[in-house]
């Protein structure tokens, strides 16, 4: 995901005719932001739910902050609504520098509204692939965890030994 971030950034930071608006790059970062816009959005929605749910669910439980175990899901929950909201923030901020930047006549490069749009609409997509990966990863463990104690026993019996 670094590599993702880096190499914009680097093109940007030493490329002699550095990043600047122009009408074809914001007409292609408007496009892609609602894009992952709608995505968060939706997401957003759903994370809320699900925040919503665990805190019915578990409000008499204490926190001990283990998200490994699905009683603490309620914790995973409000981080990833919080994060699905700050792409949200990010991701209208730049379409709004975007819209007024074209509504501008004249408009000059405006490194600092190209920088934003960059960087609001790589948080989109880096905060997108990070949750549906997060997602996975937990209905992995969910799965393994289903599974009886002797299945578990027969999968961790056929895994190599370590060495040591």
């Amino acid at each position: 995901m670094l590599l993702l971030l880096g190499i914009p950034l680097a093109f940007g930071l030493w490329d002699d005719d550095r990043l600047h608006m122009t009408d074809d790059y914001a007409a292609i970062t408007a496009g892609v932001s609602v894009t992952v816009l709608l995505i968060c959005v939706v997401e957003l929605h759903l994370a809320a739910g699900r925040a919503k749910g665990s805190v019915e669910a578990n409000s008499s439980m204490p926190l001990d902050y283990d998200l490994a175990r699905p009683e603490d899901q309620m914790v995973r929950n409000f981080s990833h609504t919080i994060w699905w909201l700050a792409a949200c923030v990010f991701l209208c901020v730049s379409l709004l520098l975007t819209a007024l930047w074209a509504a501008i006549e004249d408009h000059g490069p405006a490194r600092w509204v190209a920088w934003t749009t960059l960087l609001s609409t790589a948080f989109g997509l880096l905060t997108v692939l990070s949750m549906y990966m997060s997602r996975a990863a937990n209905e992995l463990v969910s799965a393994y965890r289903a599974l009886p104690d002797d299945d578990v026993t027969t999968i961790n019996e056929g895994s190599p030994a370590p060495e040591g």
